[in-house]
């Protein structure tokens, strides 16, 4: 809007199809209006994911070449003192904000459909306050949303998990979104059930998680079944993720970053 283009636009996700703003009168127009034309305007892509790349390709007619795939990436030093131990039976486990892109009515049908198991929801966010109630209402008494936890206990309860998992509303935001989530997990060799994302894709290929349609509530619920009752398939997919996210440390990511800036 202020006139400036020719800059490089690393672009993390789209927000005009976000539910949050879909209640406010023109406010995904006006985001839709924002989003495309800092993508016009830009000489250089950063897509975050392929189905970004897709997006903007086949939706808004942006030229295949001016699109630079780097998806995100972990912190290897941070997670790699965390082992995999002793698994605990019936644990499940979620990390990272609480954001209105969580369906969190999965959530509530997970633990409504097995006695045997814990949830724990692992962090903060604009709609703890709402998932909390809900879970209250709907007299649910093994999901544990104890808030932000320092690292070193968040992690080793996502270590000790069974399956780490990340339930996901059917939108294009999280059909084109890199969420970090699956990576974190993966560097902690877990099991991994998630809906379909940016991220999600690149595990599918590699046979690394169990991933699921976003609109189908049951196959999601599904796949954390299978991976409770297989303790094979859970190892075979957490070996398979180890190794998938060595490519995908910061560290690396940050060097794609720079050789993309190289080339010109």
């Amino acid at each position: 809007m202020l006139g400036c283009s020719n800059y490089i636009l690393d672009i993390h996700d789209l927000e005009f199809d976000d539910p949050l703003y879909k209640s406010i009168p023109l406010a995904s127009k006006m985001i839709y209006y924002l989003e495309r034309r800092a993508v016009s305007k830009a000489s250089k892509i950063i897509a975050v994911s392929e189905p970004m790349k897709e997006f903007l390709v086949e939706s808004w007619k942006v030229p295949e070449d001016k699109i630079e795939i780097i998806p995100n990436g972990y912190f290897e030093e941070k997670l790699k003192r965390f082992n995999s131990g002793e698994e605990e039976n019936g644990l499940i486990s979620f990390i990272g904000v609480l954001t209105h892109n969580i369906d969190y009515n999965k959530v509530i049908r997970l633990a409504k459909s097995r006695d045997d198991i814990r949830i724990y929801i692992i962090g903060d966010g604009p709609m703890r306050t709402k998932f909390v109630r809900e879970v209250k209402r709907g007299g649910v008494k093994n999901v544990v949303i104890p808030g932000f936890l320092p690292d070193e206990e968040a992690y080793s309860i996502l270590a000790k998990s069974q399956v780490c998992f990340f339930p996901l509303k059917n939108t294009l935001h999280t059909k084109v979104a890199g969420h970090m989530k699956a990576l974190d997990y993966a560097a902690l060799g877990k099991a991994i059930a998630t809906d379909r994302d940016g991220t999600a894709v690149i595990f599918e290929r590699s046979n690394a998680a169990l991933v699921s349609d976003p609109a189908k509530p049951e196959e999601f619920i599904g796949n954390v079944h299978k991976l409770l009752e297989d303790e094979n398939l859970r190892r075979r997919l957490g070996e398979n993720a180890r190794r998938l996210v060595k490519d995908f440390t910061w560290e690396k990511q940050g060097k794609r970053l720079v050789r993309m800036y190289e080339k010109g």
